[in-house]
């Protein structure tokens, strides 16, 4: 789940706030593993269940996998993910062709290693997630030659 805001506003012919917002919230939860029993079958052998011949039990940091008297591991890549990017520029053209800019940038991020259902509301705590601010300033000045 992801939106975009975007919001340019001109106080002045030469001096104008842009800003930009980036929410993102993503889950991911991987369950029902199983194998092919052959090449170029279409059914499904599904650890753990009846019939199988197999049991999967969840172990530290994944799953375990009995195949009779073999057994193997999975790893566990459920996963829920928070971002937030944004910028807030201020510009300000006091001289034709010379421009100054104050630029204020996040970028937030959050994980988890357990799925869990997603709704609008993980948009908001995207934008409290921890992160980094950056804060840029940049002069350009227009030599005229005549």
């Amino acid at each position: 789940m992801s939106a975009r805001f975007r919001l340019n506003y001109a106080l002045t012919p030469n001096f104008t706030i842009e800003g930009y917002a980036e929410p993102f919230a993503a889950t991911g939860e991987f369950r029902d593993f199983g194998e092919l029993p052959a090449a170029r079958s279409r059914d499904l052998r599904t650890y753990g269940s009846p019939g199988s011949g197999t049991t999967i039990t969840q172990s530290a940091g994944g799953y375990t996998v009995t195949d009779g008297i073999q057994s193997f591991q999975l790893p566990g890549l459920d996963f829920s993910r928070l971002s937030f990017r944004s910028n807030l520029v201020l510009r300000w053209e006091w001289l034709p062709g010379s421009t100054a800019y104050l630029i204020w940038q996040q970028n937030r991020f959050d994980s988890d290693i357990v799925a869990r259902r997603i709704d609008a509301g993980d948009l908001w705590d995207a934008a409290r997630a921890a992160g980094d601010d950056i804060f840029v300033i940049k002069v350009s000045y227009w030599f005229g030659l005549n």
